[in-house]
């Protein structure tokens, strides 16, 4: 087999390029501990599955709030699906504005968000967004309602700067 040649010919451990990532290992425990430690249940596995329906329901919930709120906004352009089952990860892009100065304004009000092309390359070229790209945004499981409300209000706020 197409292996180093101190590997094992067999399999999984064939597949080892070198010492493992301890601190990677580390960390992926510690990540699953820390999601466990949302759910509830008997087993760790049981308190896994209950936290990641758990934040799959809140994280549909937040989204739809968002979906709502940028719906009113005539001045914000949303890609990808608008409703249904998606990832809570939205691009945008405000009429006049740079990607990078929503970016830059919204930082400014405490509110993090990526702007550029975010590795999806093709994307941007496919959508003629390079090289600005578009603003992402995201919310996850501790993201709170009132933090949606106040980005859908930033982004209101952002019709009069054009």
């Amino acid at each position: 087999p197409y292996k180093l040649v101190p590997a094992p010919t067999d399999g999984p451990a064939k597949w080892e390029t070198g010492t493992q990532s301890f601190e990677s290992l580390a960390g992926v425990t510690a990540a699953v501990d820390y999601l466990a430690g949302v759910g509830v249940g008997a087993s760790r596995r049981a308190r896994l599955l209950d936290a990641m329906g758990a934040i799959q329901e809140y994280e549909a919930e937040l989204s739809e709030r968002f979906l709502a709120g940028i719906g009113q906004l005539d001045h914000i352009r949303l890609y990808g699906p608008p409703a249904g089952r998606r990832a809570p990860t939205f691009a945008i892009e405000v009429a006049g504005i740079s990607a990078a100065d929503v970016a830059r304004r919204l930082g400014k009000l405490g509110m993090f968000v990526w702007d550029g092309h975010y590795y999806a390359v093709t994307v941007m070229n496919v959508l003629g967004k390079e090289p600005g790209g578009l603003v992402r945004i995201g919310f996850t499981h501790y993201t709170t309602i009132d933090e949606v409300d106040r980005l859908l209000e930033a982004l209101a706020g952002l019709r009069q700067s054009y």
